[in-house]
């Protein structure tokens, strides 16, 4: 194994030992979108340490929605289906679900598939909420965002996301236009429609906070589109930041965001003489992005110790923080 590949073994972000899963406490599957590769694993790393430190008896398992994911250096990445079997094979009776997603959108469709279909050792499965849900964390998001995007002169920032997906490995899918947040872009069904419907909050919450030039932006758009709103809603622009709205943004991403030619948003920008900056993390790096993450968690699993013996074996907390049935696959929007 390379040198890499050690370094996050020993900090416990490959397919992680949950042989101290039979010790009564729930165990937890941090769940991510996108390809499994280093940098993505890499990533989350921060996240899953500040994981083990809040619950330190728990077993914690980092997972790709999906198909599972082979390392360069040998190490791998379980999908959910193999890390709740991992979990209930070592004696876990309990796990929470964490979704390391920005909104609701097709993976999270796809995680709830995988967490209703859950093994049969596993007596309790609580499925947490996304990063953004509701409007109460549009607005937190927002001021964790204020706080670490000054505002530059003569310049906008555009926080690139994916309003359907929200997924770091995959191209976006669906959510607000460039030209604004309250018109959805061809929401990929009920699951693209939340996603899109949390952007708009979001932006809502941003100009609220006396933030007008901190913008949202749909990976998929038409740059004409972005132009378009620079043009007419900041004409004494000079510059255009560019950020992604992911927890982690894949080489997809990042060259559909910053690649230097061909129609990626820089490029776009770049040929109408704006002078562009592009940020390379997602919000998983931002610290506060993950304490956020951790009140979800945590949320997760006060659920779960309040459900008693007997109870249905996947629950998730609905939009108002009651634990509703078992998902079914197609409760993509709710």
């Amino acid at each position: 194994m390379s040198a890499w590949g050690r370094m996050l073994a020993r900090a416990g972000a490959l397919a992680p030992s949950c042989d101290a899963a039979a010790d009564g406490h729930a165990g937890v599957v941090v769940a991510c979108g996108g390809a499994a590769t280093g940098g993505l694993v890499g990533s989350y790393r921060p996240l899953l340490d500040e994981v083990r430190r809040a619950h330190p008896t728990a077993p914690v398992e980092l997972a790709v929605v999906g198909e599972p994911g082979s390392l360069s250096d040998g190490g791998e990445v379980r999908s959910v289906s193999q890390a709740l079997d991992a979990l209930a094979r070592a004696g876990a009776a309990r796990v929470a679900v964490l979704p390391a997603l920005v909104v609701d959108g097709s993976d999270l469709a796809r995680l709830r598939a995988e967490v209703a279909s859950a093994p049969a050792g596993l007596a309790q499965v609580a499925l947490g909420r996304p990063l953004v849900s509701r409007a109460s964390d549009a607005r937190r998001l927002a001021e964790v965002l204020v706080r670490a995007l000054p505002q530059g002169r003569n310049a906008v920032t555009v926080l690139v996301g994916d309003g359907g997906g929200s997924r770091a490995g995959a191209a976006g899918r669906g959510g607000g236009p460039a030209g604004g947040p309250s018109r959805p872009a061809n929401p990929s069904g009920a699951a693209g429609a939340a996603g899109s419907g949390a952007l708009s909050l979001l932006e809502v919450a941003l100009r609220g906070l006396g933030r007008p030039d901190l913008w949202v932006c749909p990976l998929d758009a038409d740059p004409t589109g972005l132009l378009r709103r620079v043009a007419e809603e900041a004409p004494c622009a000079f510059s255009v930041r560019l950020v992604p709205l992911m927890m982690a943004a894949g080489d997809l991403e990042r060259a559909r965001i910053g690649a230097d030619a061909g129609e990626s948003l820089r490029a776009a920008l770049e040929r109408s003489l704006y002078g562009v900056e592009v940020r390379e993390g997602g919000l998983v790096s931002l610290t506060d992005v993950r304490s956020l993450l951790l009140e979800h968690l945590d949320e997760a699993l006060r659920q779960l110790a309040a459900r008693t013996p007997g109870a249905p074996a996947a629950v998730e907390p609905a939009a108002g923080g009651q634990v509703a049935g078992a998902p079914a696959a197609g409760r993509a929007g709710e």
